[in-house]
């Protein structure tokens, strides 16, 4: 992509404590952070089902951290392949919740961080492996400042330097993609900036806030609910940094598959909902046909062998269209679910919500024709 087309971030250039004393910071929460004499304690929260072999080797770089966790939370969704039984064998100084039935990615997360008693909480996917200076180079970002949460830079391939996420951006339509996805790192994501908000499969929340929040919507099941926190996370108030030497190489969609029917359906109900109880009532409305462009402009690229929608073989393409058209009724049959939850967020976020997502949706917005070819910087 060109630079024309660059989407430019403002680097943090000053020392941070400066830059955050030059742009002080209110939120709606009580609580304080950031002090310098205030030590870290951060505990990792590792959701897993049927994680195999990969959920073990991310506990190996877990506890290969230069700065190591003072604990480890496990979440097991009734994994069925035997990998809760070995991380007992391997790991018997890792806490491990054990839960009867699959919660979701929220449901594990959410009971993990109920038992967390660090100031900061890590997410992790089981399938992330994380560089050993992950856990300090967050911590170095999160503690002198007034960050709630800080992203990493995700890797789909660490060795051929393909990107996954570099924190995310978010469309008019909903869909929230993660900056630099399937691209190559060409080093503009390598200083000290402010992002949307950190990917769900690897970065750093503050705890009582999460906690505060109401932690991650059980309802999504998967997919979007970083965003769904995320959102919640700026709208009271609070900005996400980016650590871009914390490092995670991300084995992706190892539990659904990349363009499964499953996490397709996922990820367009939960985009309809993203709308529905945070964006301004005239994207709401519009919704239908700006998502509708989209699809046309992806299905547009896909002819020329670009885009997401090229990805998906042909032999699936079918079912593919089945399960976003059953998302879709989905998405609307929760309009009174969502519209519940959008009731409550003067409460929760304070008056001010309705300003700061308006900002939120200017400051980091992707356009549909980016998001259609899958070229999102």
């Amino acid at each position: 992509m060109g630079d024309s087309n660059r989407r430019e971030k403002r680097p943090i250039s000053t020392p941070l404590d400066e830059y955050i004393a030059m742009q002080p910071l209110t939120h709606q929460g009580s609580g304080t952070i950031g002090r310098k004499d205030d030590p870290a304690i951060v505990s990792v929260v590792i959701v897993n089902w049927n994680g195999g072999e990969a959920v073990l080797e991310c506990l190996r770089h877990v506890l290969a951290q230069t700065r190591p966790p003072d604990e480890i939370i496990v979440v097991d969704n009734a994994s069925t392949d035997g990998s809760l039984e070995a991380i007992a064998r391997e790991f018997p100084g890792v806490q491990v919740v054990e839960n009867e039935s699959n919660l979701g990615y929220g449901g594990g997360v959410n009971r993990g961080v109920a038992l967390a008693t660090g100031k900061w909480v890590a997410l992790l996917n089981n399938d992330a492996m994380a560089d050993a200076r992950w856990l300090e180079e967050m911590l170095a970002v999160a503690q002198p400042s007034r960050f709630g949460m800080v992203a990493c830079k995700i890797y789909l391939d660490r060795e051929a330097d393909v990107l996954d996420k570099v924190g995310h951006v978010i469309a008019v339509d909903g869909q929230n993609f993660g900056r630099g996805h399937g691209l190559e790192d060409d080093g503009r994501y390598e200083a000290l900036e402010e992002v949307a908000w950190p990917d769900g499969c690897a970065g750093l929340w503050l705890r009582e806030e999460f906690e505060r929040l109401g932690g991650i919507d059980e309802e999504f099941f998967a997919y979007a609910d970083d965003a769904d926190l995320g959102i919640r996370f700026r709208l009271a108030g609070w900005r996400s940094g980016l650590a871009p030497r914390a490092i995670v190489e991300h084995r992706h969609s190892q539990s659904l598959g990349a363009y499964s029917p499953e996490k397709l359906f996922l990820v367009e109900r939960n985009r309809i909902w993203l709308v529905m109880k945070y964006f301004p009532w005239p994207l709401v409305l519009l919704n239908p046909a700006v998502w509708a462009w989209r699809a046309f402009l992806t299905r547009l690229g896909s002819r020329g062998d670009a885009g997401p929608w090229a990805r998906v073989s042909h032999e699936d393409r079918a079912n593919a269209t089945r399960a976003i058209l059953r998302a879709q009724i989905a998405g609307w049959r929760g309009l009174g679910s969502q519209l519940r939850k959008r009731a409550r967020l003067a409460k929760l976020c304070g008056p001010a919500w309705r300003r700061r997502m308006r900002a939120l949706l200017k400051a980091e917005h992707v356009s549909l024709a980016d998001l259609a070819r899958g070229r999102v910087r």
